[in-house]
């Protein structure tokens, strides 16, 4: 199988985790071929929405990666997931299917509770990844009730302190929940040290990256 990836921003941590769960899930002869343009991210973040150009580079990255012969395209900027809905009619038309890294995620945080923060570093991945949130709770006829924040003061943080901060951010509301949603991949590796502080259920966009594409 043929995987065509698309990023914007994008870590070395991050690749690797997701080349080693494609490999893990979908065999060690699964070819995958990245394709990034990190000025998606930065026009959509600084306009504070999807901009014409923006989303229509990224519908191009995923239109390259159908032209070059991929068999599933996964997208993986949680920003971007309100331009990949209207295209995964022409890609599925296509024949390569258009899969986004926060549908698992949250189809998973609402089948397993009832009460969710959906916590965010930026107000444009909120806005997109709660969009994908809703549509996951109508295929699942299953509405949570959920709470939105944006975590302030993450800029510049990375390990175990950028981990910490993002608690500091929600622990007013931890009672009050049972689940917590890691929106962006860059929170990601944060998981498992909130998951081990809270003793909540923590969902992230490394949880089970080759899920949807396996179907």
């Amino acid at each position: 199988m043929k995987v065509g990836v698309i990023y914007t921003a994008k870590t070395d941590a991050l690749e690797k985790r997701i080349n080693q769960s494609l490999c893990e899930k979908l065999g060690t002869k699964t070819e995958i071929v990245n394709y990034q343009d990190l000025t998606v991210l930065t026009e959509t973040a600084g306009a504070g929405h999807i901009t014409r150009g923006a989303g229509a580079r990224y519908a191009a990255l995923c239109l390259k990666a159908a032209q070059e012969g991929a068999d599933v395209v996964l997208s993986t900027c949680c920003v971007m997931g309100d331009a990949v809905q209207p295209l995964k009619p022409a890609m599925s038309f296509l024949g390569t299917p258009l899969v986004s890294i926060d549908e698992a995620f949250c189809r998973q945080a609402i089948k397993e509770c009832d009460k969710v923060i959906l916590l965010a570093t930026a107000g444009v991945a909120a806005f997109s990844v709660g969009h994908t949130f809703e549509g996951e709770e109508r295929l699942l006829n299953k509405f949570v009730n959920r709470k939105t924040i944006i975590a302030k003061n993450t800029s510049g943080l990375s390990g175990d302190v950028f981990a910490e901060k993002l608690l500091e951010n929600i622990k007013n509301d931890l009672d009050d929940i049972d689940g917590i949603i890691l929106s962006q991949p860059s929170m990601a590796f944060a998981g498992d040290y909130i998951r081990k502080k809270t003793g909540k259920k923590v969902y992230t966009a490394i949880d089970d990256i080759a899920g949807d594409l396996k179907k």
